[in-house]
């Protein structure tokens, strides 16, 4: 078969109708959440954190000490439970669990001042101890005030959306 004999294409001239549709292009926004929900998480993260050591510590106290310190679980477990689902009740809970066993750090430690029966170790780690549970104390605290300023349709839409930054406040 030669050049010649070769079948070529011809050029064919048709239109053939097409139904475009429209769209309008619209930016997808991705806002930033409101400040308060972003000041939410970070403490639901931290209340988290601090809930879940009441947890462990009581597991090991319970083990090592005495089994009534599984008691003193339920308090962390009350704490990750509103830190998870944003419950003020459960957080007011935790925070009078954690206000009450601060009481309680205290009075044990001015009696044992006041009996003079350890050595200054013991005052060291009882006050340190204190200050760390008034600072954990006053970040529950905040925590349910902020879950106090939002509405239950805020709170539902919290649950569900996940957060954009993460980042855990510790004053």
């Amino acid at each position: 078969m030669s050049n010649e004999e070769l079948p070529t294409a011809q050029r064919v001239e048709t239109t053939v109708p097409v139904q475009a549709t429209v769209v309008s292009a619209t930016p997808l926004s991705h806002s930033s959440p409101p400040e308060n929900y972003l000041t939410i998480w970070s403490l639901s993260r931290t209340v988290k954190v601090f809930s879940f050591l009441d947890i462990f510590f009581a597991f090991l106290n319970a083990l090592y000490y005495n089994s009534y310190y599984f008691i003193s679980a339920i308090g962390g477990f009350i704490g990750y439970y509103s830190a998870k689902k944003y419950n003020r009740q459960a957080a007011m809970c935790y925070f009078t669990w954690n206000f009450i066993h601060l009481i309680f750090n205290i009075t044990i430690f001015v009696y044992v001042c006041y009996t003079q029966q350890y050595d200054g170790w013991y005052y060291f780690v009882s006050v340190v101890n204190i200050l760390c549970l008034f600072w954990i104390t006053k970040i529950i605290k905040h925590y349910s005030d902020e879950l106090r300023n939002i509405s239950e349709d805020e709170r539902l839409e919290l649950s569900n959306r996940k957060p954009y930054i993460r980042h855990v406040v510790y004053w």
